[in-house]
């Protein structure tokens, strides 16, 4: 296979594709060193600053591939914390006039509710890459603090101690084990990790669906690897989510190549599972009973299709579980299917049938009683949409059934005789380190009883599976570098 010519690191090669699709234009006229010298006032000019080395890993529009550049990131680069004192357009204006003329932008479309949105740069993606090629300084954008050891721990004590207060103050009891558990992991394990690793992790998400995306989200887990968790903003529900981007948003590979030491455990069908009890749908909890049983391959092989189905009849399930009508549904399984034709109907499956007539009855008496019962107590429907109802109720059951393995954690960590402990919480499953090889065995053994036994006592046949490819020290395919990039 062919690599990266001579001296060209992956790291440089995905962070130069990055800029070249931004900047859409071919190999650079003008070197780094060249630039560098341009830059001139650029040390002294914090926002202008701020902006350019943050610039490459801003969010993307969708559809256009165009950068975000929205009031909240301007103010951010300005040190504007109140938006009624913005100043995002005259910061963009300085930075034209100043270091691209060449760049454009387009203006914010209050009535498709889109953000501004960056048309054009020049000058300006070799300047950005001066401050993120491997070799230069990395900083903090908001401090302009060095990347080292001694800051990122000041930087995670200073967020441990923020998360801490949000979760005294406002997180609901039942959630706060879980919540100081995470909040409480060492930064060490994770660095040392990250660090050792990154080379792996690169050559993980370059064959993901967003490498460029899942470039941006592994540099911000570089600056601070530890992930922190918080709660959903969203009124009502009760599943936790990221406090910062980190681990938890890279892919199952990116995720695997971080900490190839650790097991990956989720639910199985966990969605399905949860309302297949709570709505007593006979048929679901018989089939996901049995251990032998597998879904997906049951689905697809009625229909006819290839596994390669598997994401969009998994997407078609979770819609249907949260209460998509049925045209809707349809609409969207003919969209994904892409043309091939099933030799019978997803619909016609008798699982489906009776999971998608337990939740149209489900979103009845969800409006005739007004709510719904929870794992803990009932949720008001109270303005929300029915739907919302049943999805909150879902997430929460999912949340309880999770938290069993944090119970028991928690309990060894306090006897100090742990064999564990739980390094990332992603949705309906855990990452967790075995300190012992000869304990992986009885660990993997108890949490799955654990969570068999808590999701058994309101009727849920729920199974905690392992993730496939974890808690192994596997390799990658050597990376063909040339084709991603005319630089190279």
């Amino acid at each position: 296979m062919i690599v990266a010519k001579e001296g060209v690191r992956i790291e440089d090669a995905l962070r130069a594709l990055i800029l070249a699709q931004q900047a859409n234009q071919s190999a650079p006229e003008e070197t780094a060193e060249d630039a560098l010298r341009r830059m001139g006032g650029l040390e002294k000019d914090r926002p202008s600053r701020r902006y350019i080395l943050r610039f490459p890993w801003q969010w993307r529009e969708k559809g256009t591939d165009r950068t975000l550049v929205g009031q909240s990131y301007l103010n951010y680069c300005n040190g504007i914390s109140r938006p009624r004192d913005s100043q995002d357009l005259k910061l963009l204006c300085h930075i034209k006039e100043t270091y691209d003329p060449e760049m454009e932008w387009s203006d914010y479309r209050f009535v498709e509710g889109r953000c501004r949105t960056i048309t054009r740069i020049g000058k300006l993606s070799h300047i950005c890459r001066i401050g993120l090629v491997e070799g230069q300084k990395r900083v903090y954008v908001d401090s302009m603090a060095e990347v080292n050891d001694r800051s990122m721990q000041e930087r995670e004590r200073e967020i441990r101690q923020a998360v801490k207060g949000i979760i005294e103050t406002t997180a609901p009891e039942e959630l706060k084990l879980k919540l100081n558990y995470l909040a409480d992991r060492k930064l060490s394990i994770y660095a040392k990790a990250a660090k050792e690793n990154n080379e792996a992790v690169l050559r993980a998400i370059i064959h993901s669906d967003d490498p460029m995306g899942q470039l941006q989200t592994w540099d911000r887990v570089r600056m601070m690897p530890k992930p922190f968790p918080r709660l959903s903003k969203k009124e009502g529900s009760l599943g936790t989510r990221v406090y910062h981007l980190y681990l938890s948003m890279l892919c199952g590979a990116g995720r695997r190549a971080c900490l190839p030491f650790a097991i990956g455990m989720d639910i199985k069908n966990c969605q399905l599972a949860i309302l297949g009890g709570v709505l007593g749908v006979r048929e679901v909890q018989g089939f996901l009973s049995n251990p032998s049983n597998d879904f997906w391959e049951e689905i697809t092989g009625y229909m006819g299709i290839s596994m390669q189905h598997k994401p969009i009849i998994k997407q078609t399930i979770y819609s249907m579980c949260y209460g998509m009508g049925g045209k809707r549904l349809r609409f969207e399984l003919e969209k994904g299917l892409n043309g091939t034709r099933p030799k019978r109907s997803f619909f016609g499956h008798p699982l489906v049938k009776a999971t998608l007539n337990a939740v149209r009855d489900a979103q009845e008496k969800i409006v005739v009683n007004n709510g719904m019962q929870g794992a803990y107590g009932w949720i008001p429907l109270d303005g929300r949409k029915v739907n919302t109802v049943l999805s909150y109720c879902a997430q929460i059951y999912e949340s309880d059934i999770i938290n069993v393995l944090y119970e028991m954690a928690v309990r060894q960590e306090a006897e100090n005789r742990a064999p564990f402990q739980i390094l990332v919480h992603i949705h309906d499953g855990v990452m967790i380190q075995v300190y012992r090889d000869r304990d992986r065995k009885s660990v993997i053994e108890r949490c799955q009883r654990a969570v068999a036994e808590r999701a058994s006592k309101y009727g849920i046949a729920a199974r905690l599976a392992l993730e496939e490819g974890t808690g192994t020290e596997t390799g990658t395919e050597d990376l063909n570098l040339e084709l991603l990039n005319p630089l190279f």
